[in-house]
């Protein structure tokens, strides 16, 4: 019994100092932030107005358009403005409290998806062969990338919470919060969309309580019934059905409700716009110099650039359904290596997209196989097609020099590098299923 009290005490101590690490780790990073936000708040207020500032010109308009919504007004009067008014009720106080206080929400968000990889891979990971959760935590907080994008302004971080929130909410098999999260998560951000299928997928008879909710062998109607009805019974099981209807639900009930406060403004600006938005300006998308070519034809842009448009969802709606069939019993990996693709492929690509895979990334890394010098190689190939695009778009914008077509050529290289990276992290991931047999699988 001493012996065991002993090896008791020493595990308790061990945790302790991981967790005393992990708060320092956060506190650390989370300093960092408010630091930025602060910093760059006194530097913005002292440049003049053609300098470029660092917060972000979005954070402005969801600022202007907070401020219509404070004054019981339609955010949609702010011109580009194009989110849901659940972001502009978020930033009312920015109006009449300060003007930084949708930062430090952004900010926020960042600490609580850092919480939430915290707890997911903590809870995966309960052996302690690979990357540790804190050292996940930190793939997050000390990437320089997704502090920048709260800090200058940007929603990224709540959509990331709630997304990463969904899965923790199904890997404690709790349908009923993951399905309200997911349902307001689409409402406010319509790519989460695309996890769908996998999510459905995963709550199969390896889900918590599924096998308990379905007939058990021998135990069917007399004669067993049709084989179709039976798939029918497996497949539409009380989980699935609950997710399904709740999810759908509460994202209809909020759109509903503010397409009957803001009308047709909201669905066309808040939610059409996103299904066929496309930017004949330059971005990361390699779609965009077909667009734009299209747009100079006419002010409504060629009958071929609209079909593009449109027929540029085949091949993202192909993958998607092929990486969910493939691999949703690993749901982190299965939306990880979703997101990755969509956005590689989506008619329009900017960097605060990024952030969407970047916060799925620490839940995979533990079971990367790759080893940190194909780690390494994988992420200078991805930095450095970024970075010649960004060389290509810095003198056409900021210069003025005509280079359209050598944009558009470094968009195709940063494709490229794109599926690369892809094909990297599928061949070298260990394919793990989340749960089995009812219960949750750790890592080995």
């Amino acid at each position: 019994q001493r012996a065991i009290d002993v090896v008791v005490s020493d595990e308790l101590q061990a945790m302790d100092r991981l967790a005393r690490h992990h708060v320092a780790v956060m506190a650390i990073a989370m300093a960092a932030r408010i630091a930025l936000v602060l910093v760059s708040s006194m530097v913005d207020a002292e440049v003049g107005d053609g300098t470029p500032k660092y917060t972000d010109v979005d954070y402005y308009v969801y600022s202007e358009a907070a401020s219509l919504v404070g004054k019981g007004r339609s955010p949609f009067l702010r011109d580009t403005y194009r989110y849901s008014p659940l972001l502009a009720m978020l930033l009312v106080p920015n109006e009449w409290l300060h003007m930084s206080w949708g930062k430090w929400l952004f900010v926020g968000g960042d600490g609580i998806v850092a919480v939430l990889i915290y707890w997911i891979t903590s809870e995966r990971s309960r052996k302690k062969a690979g990357l540790s959760a804190t050292t996940c935590v930190a793939l997050w907080l000390y990437n320089p990338f997704t502090a920048s994008i709260s800090t200058r302004g940007s929603c990224e971080s709540i959509t990331c919470a709630m997304v990463l929130g969904v899965i923790w909410m199904l890997m404690k098999g709790q349908v009923f919060l993951a399905a309200l999260l997911y349902g307001l998560v689409v409402h406010l951000r319509i790519y989460p969309i695309i996890y769908s299928l996998a999510i459905l997928l995963v709550m199969d008879e390896d889900f918590p309580g599924v096998q308990a909710s379905l007939p058990q062998d021998g135990k069917e109607e007399a004669g067993g019934g049709s084989l179709w009805r039976q798939l029918a019974v497996r497949f539409l099981n009380r989980q699935r059905m609950v997710f399904s209807v709740v999810s759908a639900t509460t994202f209809f009930l909020l759109t509903g409700t503010f397409y009957y406060k803001y009308g047709r403004s909201y669905l066309l600006d808040g939610l059409l716009y996103h299904l066929t938005r496309s930017d004949h300006r330059h971005n990361f998308s390699s779609y965009f110099y077909p667009i734009y070519l299209g747009m100079a034809d006419s002010a409504q842009g060629s009958v071929a650039s609209i079909l593009l448009r449109w027929v540029a969802f085949v091949p993202q709606f192909m993958i998607q359904v092929t990486l969910a069939l493939t691999f949703a019993k690993d749901l982190p990996f299965c939306m990880f290596i979703s997101t990755f693709a969509f956005v590689a492929l989506n008619k329009v690509c900017t960097a605060q997209y990024f952030v969407w895979f970047f916060c799925l990334l620490p839940l995979v890394s533990q079971q990367w196989t790759l080893g940190w010098q194909k780690a390494i190689q994988v992420f200078v190939v991805w930095t450095a097609a970024q970075l010649h695009w960004l060389w290509w778009a810095y003198n056409l914008e900021f210069l003025g020099r005509s280079m359209y077509v050598q944009v558009w050529l470094g968009s195709l290289l940063f494709l490229a590098a794109n599926a690369w990276a892809i094909t990297q992290c599928i061949r070298f991931h260990a394919f793990q299923p989340l749960f089995r047999g009812g219960r949750l699988l750790s890592l080995p």
